[in-house]
């Protein structure tokens, strides 16, 4: 898929939302039949369909106002124009995938206790998923927070199409989604391997 094919990304988008929309579904329905007692790893799959609503939308409509998905502008007034929606429609996306990721990773989380702590006596792999649940959500609220405060109070400078000023009173944007993406796969990492020992 090309960085500026709106027809693609659509497509993706739209793939992504139909199959989770599905999958959440079935996984209702399957516990329904069951006769299973929904637990917090089943609840938890409710917001962070939400949320991925929410960031599928926002990914339509930068495509529809022609900001995601198309190459950047060569015209000045027009990329200048185009700035402040885009900047918004960036955050929003970080800020929707950020919650959707932590919901994600806490679910798998209080499955893992649901399977391998099915009682309520206190294991040592209980305590290590839960302090792990714990860090997972004070990772996503801290970026969650921290992506609309990279200018402190100056709220305005997160639109400003002016990059010199925008340094000023900004830290730098990149660093923040590096340290996101690296903590995200060392996560990622820590919560696959952790039920290892157990299988």
């Amino acid at each position: 898929m090309s960085a500026t094919s709106h027809e693609s990304l659509a497509a993706l988008s739209g793939s992504l939302l139909g199959i989770s929309t599905l999958v959440i579904a079935l996984r209702y329905i399957t516990r329904r039949r069951q006769k299973a007692e929904l637990g917090a790893d089943d609840w938890l799959m409710l917001p962070c369909l939400a949320f991925f609503i929410g960031w599928m939308a926002v990914v339509f409509v930068g495509i529809h106002n022609k900001v995601l998905g198309y190459p950047q502008p060569t015209n000045p007034k027009v990329l200048i124009a185009s700035q402040k929606l885009a900047v918004e429609l960036y955050m929003s996306i970080n800020i929707l995938s950020t919650a959707t990721f932590g919901l994600i990773k806490l679910s798998a989380l209080f499955f893992y206790i649901r399977i391998f702590s099915p009682n309520r006596m206190r294991t040592p792999f209980k305590t290590i998923t839960i302090v792990t649940a714990v860090v997972v959500a004070l990772w996503a609220s801290a970026f969650i927070i921290l992506l609309p405060l990279q200018c402190g109070s100056h709220f305005s400078m997160l639109w400003s199409p002016n990059k010199v000023v925008r340094a000023k009173y900004c830290w730098r944007a990149d660093t923040e989604l590096q340290a996101w993406v690296i903590s995200d796969v060392i996560l990622d990492a820590w919560i696959i391997s952790l039920p290892i020992p157990k299988v």
